[in-house]
C-alpha cells in the first residue's frame, strides 16, 4: 500500500470501507490518534451550550416635552 492510499484512508472513512479486510489490516494507525469520541467524552463537551446565567440590563428613557 502506497503513502497516498494510507493518507487517504486516514482522511476518508468511506475509502477505508472500500478496502479489503487484508488491506485494512495493513493500515498503520493514524498519527492524529483516536478519531471518535465516546458518549462519556461527549458529555463533557459544552462549547456550544448556553450560559447558565444571564445578566440583563434594561435602560428606560422617558422623554418629557419641553415647553417654551
Amino acid at each position: 500500500m502506497n503513502t497516498e492510499q494510507i493518507v487517504k484512508s486516514w482522511k476518508d472513512e468511506d475509502y477505508v470501507h472500500e478496502l479489503s479486510a487484508a488491506e485494512q489490516a495493513l493500515l498503520p494507525e493514524s498519527p492524529a490518534g483516536l478519531m471518535e469520541l465516546s458518549d462519556e467524552d461527549l458529555l463533557g463537551v459544552n462549547g456550544a451550550s448556553l450560559p447558565t446565567s444571564v445578566i440583563v440590563t434594561i435602560i428606560v428613557i422617558t422623554l418629557t416635552p419641553i415647553t417654551l
